[in-house]
């Protein structure tokens, strides 16, 4: 039960300076896909947006990504009041961490 509320922020770290720079926003809400959450796990993970997003099988490389697409800078901001996210598409993100790194 605690794991459902641990954030692990590893996949963080390796987009640091990208995250950082925020200038691939304008890319990553041109092209992605819409995922639904059922109500139950919304509320399940209030306050544990990378959570969510593992019970909605998004991969962990685009947790960080998803989240500010959706308008969130802290996992722990989600109040399970949204239900639709915008996922960006992995193969975008693995070609701007081409040109960002």
């Amino acid at each position: 039960m605690l794991k459902d509320y641990i954030v692990n922020d590893s996949s963080i770290n390796n987009y640091q300076q990208l995250n950082d720079t925020m200038l691939y926003m304008d890319y990553l809400n041109a092209e992605y896909t819409n995922i639904i959450a059922k109500p139950d796990d919304a509320y399940r993970y209030q306050g544990n947006l990378f959570a969510l997003f593992n019970e909605l099988n998004i991969s962990s490389k685009l947790h960080v990504f998803t989240m500010h697409i959706n308008g969130y800078t802290n996992p722990v901001q989600y109040k399970g009041d949204k239900l639709i996210f915008k996922v960006p598409n992995l193969n975008l993100i693995n070609y701007l961490e081409k040109i960002y790194n």
